[in-house]
């Protein structure tokens, strides 16, 4: 009848209330020997349960659901007024203990690999950097000091310039996103970009060492662009005399812009500290130490023969060669559009350099690959957070490859099975191919997965998002250092490009201009010049996988009122990556953690009295 078997006193003492119920409206209906034997089991129930007697008020519980089999029936109301009531307990207590303690999450992207991976599940603290207000994008209280460089954090889409923030909590409260990154800069900080490190100073000038030192950053690198030409390109008419004007965003900030009148004169100008300046006297490259990193893409010999052909007498023969793409300029700018709809498409001009890469260095490419993760169907490809119609005539093909998810990362390639577990994949797989072709499939097309990045396409301006840099002489790509110093293939390359510079006066050589460091100690002055500022009551976020992610590069800074908690345990899937996250610890005993577990102690104390109190209430009081 009531569907109890494990009977406390507290379910005993709702078989108590309902029986009750239904004898004060029925006892005339019942014979007098069940009547007696009624009253007698409820008078006895009630005292068992008053006096603690748990045992013997289960026995009782148990013989009153016996007597009221096929007699005692609750109506719908009763069991929906229940159900709703213990629902809408049950939801607000969720509410407030996800939005203020702690919450379940899931990595729905790859944004944040190798840290999270798609399909991760997280236990994330609320309580890490202050008392969120429930259900809206604000604190109760906020201690910034509590905010960690280097660590990942749970943010807000709330005023983020970002597509489809909204949803629903609970699939009823009107609700915004929540997204994680790793946290990089702190409201007064100025950042620089070199060698897929960040060099900063924090608000009072003092040297951000965390950023390069911390252990958890170490295999990862950051690059201060997506494109060279930002986030979008914004271009409107002007009628002061100007036809259009082309914004360049980087950090959603606009740091350079192309302006052109009526009679197609164009002026190229650069955001500086000192306000608009023309480019020849300010370099858009400089700027958060963009020179210091170039796109990449692989080619073949008869790709570069066709692309390349001044370049391509002056190279040695080689399975493939690297080709970078550097130094962009506003100055030569090509603008693509459609006038009558006021639709318009610029791509930034480019410096390009290529360097062979001998078979030794195809498969040192190869030993540091890594891929978003991704899907194969009837041999064609598409990358894993894409629908299934993304399958389509510009997916890359991998005809040996079997139908399945896959993954690259540090050159080992893994299947993925039931909710994200990864077994790594035998040495004569077909992905594991040293094949030039193969090689240059994964590299070109292993993020976006799109034919579109295909060197010779339509749009040959498609340029991957693969990027090179140079570190202390090393030129790394894919985050290892495919070329040292002393390589030959790195000398020669070194040469050809100061000799290029040399005689012609326009162009930019692609080689290492060292990081913003003087005597072993930051160049400050350099930083606050080039560097990228944080404004105050905001953070500068990025995702580790800079070629996936949509951070603050695209997006912007993020407002204090944003930041609402930290990653504390990866319990999903199982692993080397199961655990606690490598990052910094965080103070236990704060402010907001002894005022949470305070109020939780109150309210379990609150309910515990109520609980008791209630128990000693008589339930039944005899009617006949």
């Amino acid at each position: 009848m009531f569907g109890f078997k494990r009977y406390s006193l507290g379910k005993s003492r709702n078989i108590l209330k309902w029986c009750y119920d239904w004898y004060k409206n029925h006892w005339q209906s019942l014979q007098k020997t069940e009547l007696e034997q009624l009253e007698s089991k409820m008078e006895r129930l009630d005292q068992a349960v008053r006096s603690g007697e748990k045992k013997e008020a289960a026995r009782l519980a148990k013989d009153l659901e016996k007597f009221g089999e096929g007699k005692i029936h609750r109506s719908f109301f009763h069991y929906t007024r229940e159900i709703v009531f213990a629902l809408a307990i049950a939801l607000i207590l969720a509410t407030l203990v996800r939005q203020t303690w702690f919450e379940l999450y899931q990595i729905p992207s790859g944004s944040m690999r190798p840290t999270y991976k798609e399909q991760d599940h997280l236990l994330v603290s609320k309580t890490t950097f202050g008392i969120n207000m429930p259900l809206m994008t604000d604190h109760i209280y906020f201690d910034p000091d509590n905010v960690v460089r280097g660590n990942a954090v749970i943010w807000s889409g709330d005023n983020i310039d970002l597509p489809n923030t909204d949803t629903k909590y609970f699939w009823i409260f009107p609700y915004k996103k929540r997204y994680i990154k790793r946290l990089i800069g702190k409201p007064g900080d100025t950042l620089y970009f070199y060698g897929g490190r960040i060099y900063g100073i924090d608000q009072d000038g003092n040297d951000i060492a965390e950023l390069r030192d911390n252990p958890a950053m170490e295999n990862l690198d950051y690059i201060p662009f997506t494109t060279f030409e930002g986030k979008d390109v914004n271009t409107r008419p002007d009628n002061a005399g100007v036809s259009h004007q082309t914004v360049f965003l980087h950090f959603n900030k606009p740091v350079g812009r192309i302006s052109t009148n009526l009679i197609g004169h164009s002026k190229a100008e650069v955001r500086t500290q000192s306000g608009w300046k023309e480019e020849n006297s300010a370099g858009f490259d400089n700027k958060f130490g963009i020179k210091n990193f170039a796109m990449t893409r692989l080619l073949n010999r008869k790709q570069l023969e066709l692309m390349h052909p001044d370049l391509a007498g002056k190279l040695q023969k080689t399975p493939l060669y690297l080709e970078l793409k550097h130094s962009p300029s506003l100055a030569g700018s090509r603008m693509y559009g459609a006038a009558a709809r006021n639709i318009y498409q610029t791509v930034l001009n480019t410096e390009t350099s290529v360097i062979p890469l001998p078979e030794d260095k195809v498969d040192e490419l190869m030993d540091s690959l890594y891929t978003a993760r991704f899907e194969v169907r009837g041999g064609l490809a598409k990358n894993y957070s894409e629908s299934p119609s993304a399958f389509d005539s510009f997916s890359p093909r991998l005809p040996d490859v079997e139908d399945g998810t896959y993954e690259f990362y540090h050159g080992k390639a893994c299947r993925v099975s039931f909710k994200g577990c990864t077994q790594e994949l035998s040495k004569d797989h077909p992905l594991y191919s040293r094949s030039p072709g193969n090689v240059q499939t994964l590299f070109n097309l292993g993020i976006v997965f799109n034919r579109v990045f295909s060197p010779l396409a339509t749009e040959r301006d498609y340029i991957p998002f693969r990027y090179s840099y140079f570190r202390n002489g090393d030129l790394f790509v894919m985050g290892s250092p495919i070329f040292k110093q002393n390589d030959p293939e790195l000398q020669d390359f070194i040469k050809q490009e100061e000799q290029r510079e040399k005689q012609n006066s326009g162009y930019t050589a692609f080689k290492d201009y060292g990081p913003p460091m003087q005597n072993g100690k930051i160049d400050a002055d350099f930083i606050k010049k080039y560097g990228l500022h944080v404004p105050e009551k905001h953070y500068l976020v990025l995702g580790d996988n800079h070629a996936m992610s949509g951070d603050s590069r695209s997006f912007g800074f993020v407002p204090e009122e944003n930041i609402k908690g930290t990653p504390t345990f990866i319990f999903w899937p199982p692993g080397s990556r199961w655990g606690f996250p490598d990052q910094a610890s965080y103070p236990w005993i704060t402010i907001q953690n002894t005022v949470v577990w305070i109020i939780f102690l109150i309210a379990i104390g609150i309910w515990y009295a109520i609980h008791r109190y209630r128990l000693k209430q008589p339930i039944y009081k005899k009617l006949s």
